[in-house]
């Protein structure tokens, strides 16, 4: 699903479109692997994009690396919107890497349309004129069609997501019964544990932000969710 996208031809036609600058063999910064959390997600829902920049240049590179994506989907324009960057600068001898995280981003009407979406990766930075970009692929669906997939996958699914005032728990299979549940914010501190009564759970009065909820069984089993608090 992933295609690395390298030859110059194709560089010049995305120059063309999101207004890169011409080659530039010096400085070179290259997606080396592109992942995306949710390939098949629905309108609304929250998805985000892991990327290993490579250094592919001629020498080495300081400076603070961006993270930039377009799909297909967009109807916003032709600027590209900005993922997420380092958080602080970054040194880089020839052929090293560095693992980027996006923030999460809101799948959103703007920038997604129902069926297959080519999203086009690439890194930027000051001073470096060329990059080399990845395309990835996110189906949206009816949320319907998403909850399906989940359960098949991860077990349980967690409804609505992104949330306001409460979650319900959707096992997978019905005879799951959930004995309890803890909730961490985004640096892993535990923020609320509570019983899971008829697969509801109250996150009001939460900060808005990511967060982990852990689901025990009554088997003891433990699975790892995260949700969106609005």
């Amino acid at each position: 699903m992933i295609n690395i996208l390298s030859k110059a031809g194709f560089l010049c036609l995305m120059a063309l479109i999101f207004g890169l600058n011409p080659i530039n063999a010096q400085q070179r910064l290259s997606v080396s692997r592109l992942k995306v959390q949710d390939d098949t997600t629905s309108l609304d829902a929250v998805d985000r994009v892991s990327v290993t920049i490579k250094n592919t240049g001629t020498q080495t590179f300081t400076g603070k690396i961006y993270v930039d994506y377009k799909s297909s989907g967009s109807t916003g324009g032709t600027t590209p919107q900005v993922l997420d960057s380092t958080k602080s600068s970054q040194t880089m001898n020839i052929n090293d890497t560095v693992n980027i995280s996006a923030q999460y981003f809101k799948v959103d009407q703007q920038n997604f349309s129902k069926g297959p979406n080519i999203v086009v990766v690439w890194p930027r930075a000051i001073g470096v004129s060329t990059v080399d970009s990845a395309t990835t692929t996110i189906v949206v669906v009816d949320p319907a069609g998403v909850t399906e997939i989940l359960k098949a996958e991860n077990g349980f699914v967690l409804y609505p997501n992104p949330a306001y005032s409460r979650i319900y728990i959707l096992p997978a299979d019905s005879k799951i019964s959930i004995e309890n549940v803890r909730i961490y914010n985004n640096i892993g501190i535990l923020v609320r544990s509570l019983k899971c009564n008829n697969n509801l759970v109250d996150i009001d009065g939460l900060d808005k932000g990511i967060y982990t909820l852990e689901i025990e069984t009554d088997t003891h089993k433990r699975f790892i969710k995260r949700f969106l608090r609005e």
